[in-house]
């Protein structure tokens, strides 16, 4: 689906189709990652606040950080179920999500369009390892903003919330991703 995106922004005169970037939040973020390995050579740059991309998906996790988590507005895993087929109940999400783990799908680690990885060290909804993972891999170097007191998102109350990360951090690299000359070419070769 988000594919289809890319090519209808393609096909549009408007578009500058050399500068084109995906920004995603939390659940999003494991899009925006993905997007940056299966179509980099389309986009110049992939933001991700907060990406699951391994440890979440696994039953421990699901079963201990998961299930009950009061840092997310609803009831997590019913949400999660509700979006990802074939899991009805707990037993039936902790056998299918492990498919979702970006290394299980053999796609962490091959080539990716550069990545900004934000997050916070006591998020309780991504593992901050999962994000230590990402920053590891692949072939182009990334940029992280990680905070040492941050939650979801990085998010950290009173200090950093989501109108400031976004204007300080997310905002000003895109720009710096998008304006940046040759980066295209530079990629593709």
């Amino acid at each position: 689906m988000l594919s289809a995106v890319i090519d209808y922004a393609q096909s549009r005169p408007e578009v500058d189709k050399t500068r084109l970037a995906i920004h995603g939040v939390s659940w999003g973020a494991y899009w925006a990652t993905k997007m940056a390995i299966v179509e980099r050579t389309r986009l110049r740059g992939a933001s991700a606040q907060s990406p699951p991309v391994d440890a979440f998906f696994q039953k421990d996790f699901l079963m201990n950080s998961l299930i009950g988590n009061r840092e997310y507005l609803f009831d997590q895993v019913p949400a999660l179920m509700s979006i990802i087929e074939g899991a009805n109940n707990v037993e039936e999400m902790a056998a299918v999500f492990p498919s979702f783990s970006l290394v299980k799908q053999g796609l962490l680690g091959q080539p990716m369009a550069p990545m900004l990885v934000i997050g916070g060290v006591k998020d309780t909804q991504v593992p901050i390892d999962d994000l230590y993972l990402l920053l590891s891999k692949g072939d182009t170097p990334k940029t992280a903003w990680i905070n040492p007191q941050g939650g979801h998102l990085g998010r950290q109350v009173k200090v950093w919330p989501d109108p400031l990360i976004f204007k300080q951090v997310i905002i000003p690299w895109l720009v710096n991703t998008l304006q940046a000359e040759n980066a295209q070419a530079e990629r593709s070769h």
